[in-house]
């Protein structure tokens, strides 16, 4: 029995063979719009890797010039901060002069009115 499938299977396997070697046009037609097929799915796939490629440089670049841009902005934050405690020292050191000023200016006064009484009472003894 086994000789008879054995057998069986070869005469099939030649029959397949030999359909094979003897294709009619609609196979010959089909294998040719397959082979177009896979040259246009090809194709797709290089078009495709071509774009992401395209896409992916597009973005490094606009990726660089925003990094550009915030650092230019940082740039400017730090020089607006500079600035920013530049003139709170410049306030302080104004504050502090008018405060010694200010200090004199009551010394002086203090002195002056107490010289003038002084001066006028002595005159008016007189």
């Amino acid at each position: 029995m086994l000789r008879r499938l054995s057998a069986s299977a070869g005469s099939k396997l030649a029959a397949f063979e030999q359909l094979r070697e003897e294709d009619s046009p609609e196979v010959v037609a089909l294998r040719e719009r397959l082979k177009e097929l896979e040259l246009l799915l090809a194709t797709s796939q290089q078009n495709h890797q071509s774009d992401v490629f395209r896409l992916q440089r597009k973005a490094d670049k606009a990726e660089e010039a925003k990094q550009e841009e915030l650092e230019t902005i940082n740039a400017q934050l730090q020089q607006a901060l500079d600035s920013v405690h530049s003139y709170k020292s410049q306030q302080q050191r104004l504050f502090d002069e008018f405060v010694l000023l200010r200090n004199r200016y009551d010394a002086l006064k203090s002195s002056t009115t107490e010289l003038l009484w002084e001066v006028c009472i002595r005159s008016l003894k007189h």
